[in-house]
């Protein structure tokens, strides 16, 4: 064994030598107790140290933001985690602030006095009134964080947000509310969704944003998760969801299943790093929306920079295309209209074996954004000349299902 190799080892086994568990009981914290001031003094004083796990006994009252170590596990029975009281204000803040390879394992937080969960409000909710700005849990240019069998609720504006994040995970947790319930901005790369359910949020489940410059989410692997009952899609890729796959998901009751979009505000946008480009929707099964997958390109130039940023030509390159769905199921139970496909700009789609379950699902329909939504919204140049090489083949139709469908074929939440 070499001198580096054993000295990485000698380090790693010293530091689980030095790792404690502690329990918020042995702390003297009793149920229902309001443990801010205790809580910051943990952190502050460094009794909690890199490589300690904190596990909560009870279910604890309390307020304020706290920033927890690298390396560091905070856990909870079932049952157990966080109330958190001062969520009910119109200004921004923030709960937890993550370092690299955090993990919270098995929590219950809950933001109290929100507004009611649920798409009332319609798509575009008002803020302080359908959810506050609150955001839950945040990391800003960390690696290895891992969210797991967590139980998130609460009407605020981000159950999660990860910004400039390597590998995050996000595995076996239950999600209730938000407005963009997780958000991905900035450049996000191979983060990972596995057994979630994600319901009830006043916009997107998952939401991804530019962050402000050409960078964007790459290499995301969102599979069996189920999305429903949310005011807008499952999956809104405006930040990029470049080299991406959906698999072996449910989506039920939203305004679209997955809205792939690519969107220019600054001349920063038009990069290759921030796209919509080499995406598979494998197995999924979409129920009951308008649109289950939209293409949409929005080129905001005109009003922003005074000219357009797309033509003809470039338009081909930025807009969402090389985007394959195999094997998906398009549903519909009720009276309500439901299309496989709406292009709002995009090109080159291709769809492999699509079963329709019910009657009058309809395959594809192409919207011009210049006709119907104005010159600020894109060009008419590149409105004509996107929407085009959409192929595919469609498989067995079937009956559908009963309506109102909330099952899941796995176990989510504390455990």
């Amino acid at each position: 064994m070499n001198r580096y190799v054993f000295t990485l080892v000698w380090l790693v086994c010293m530091t689980h030598a030095h790792a404690e568990v502690r329990h918020s009981s042995d702390l003297g914290w009793t149920a229902g107790q309001d443990v801010s001031t205790q809580f910051a003094a943990l952190l502050i004083n460094g009794t909690i140290k890199a490589g300690d796990e904190l596990k909560l006994d009870h279910t604890y009252r309390i307020s304020g933001t706290y920033r927890l170590p690298e390396d560091f596990i905070l856990s909870a029975v079932k049952g157990g985690g966080f109330d958190v009281t001062d969520a009910a204000a119109d200004k921004n803040r923030t709960f937890l602030i993550l370092g690299s390879r955090t993990t919270l394992r098995n929590l219950t937080i809950t933001y109290l006095n929100t507004p009611t969960l649920g798409s009332e409000g319609g798509t575009n909710p008002k803020r302080g009134v359908y959810f506050y700005p609150m955001v839950g849990i945040t990391a800003s240019g960390k690696s290895d964080i891992r969210i797991e069998h967590c139980r998130l609720k609460g009407s605020i504006n981000h159950q999660i947000k990860l910004s400039d994040c390597a590998r995050p995970q996000v595995i076996g947790c239950h999600i209730l509310g938000g407005y963009w319930s997780t958000y991905l901005t900035g450049h996000v790369t191979d983060a990972v969704f596995r057994h979630c359910l994600i319901e009830q949020c006043q916009g997107d489940g998952i939401k991804t944003g530019r962050g402000g410059g050409s960078s964007g989410v790459k290499r995301a692997l969102v599979e069996h998760c189920v999305f429903q009952d949310c005011g807008r899609d499952a999956i809104d890729t405006t930040g990029g969801w470049k080299d991406s796959i959906v698999r072996h998901c449910v989506m039920r009751r939203l305004f679209s299943g997955m809205d792939i979009k690519s969107y220019f505000e600054k001349p920063e946008h038009l990069s290759p790093e921030c796209s919509n480009t080499g995406i598979l929707v494998a197995d999924c099964t979409f129920t009951d929306m308008a649109n289950c997958i939209t293409f949409s390109t929005l080129d905001r130039g005109l009003r922003t920079n005074g000219k357009y940023f797309l033509d003809a030509t470039t338009a081909q390159e930025y807009a969402p295309h090389d985007i394959d769905i195999n094997n998906c199921i398009f549903e519909r139970t009720g009276s309500s209209p439901v299309r496989m496909l709406l292009l709002k700009g995009g090109h080159s789609i291709r769809y492999k074996n699509a079963q329709f379950r019910g009657d009058g699902i309809e395959i594809v329909k192409y919207s011009n954004v210049y006709e119907i939504f104005g010159p600020n919204s894109l060009s008419k140049e590149v409105s004509n000349a996107l929407n085009h090489s959409v192929s595919g083949t469609l498989g067995p139709k079937s009956a559908a299902r009963p309506p109102g469908d909330t099952s899941i074929s796995f176990k989510c939440g504390p455990r």
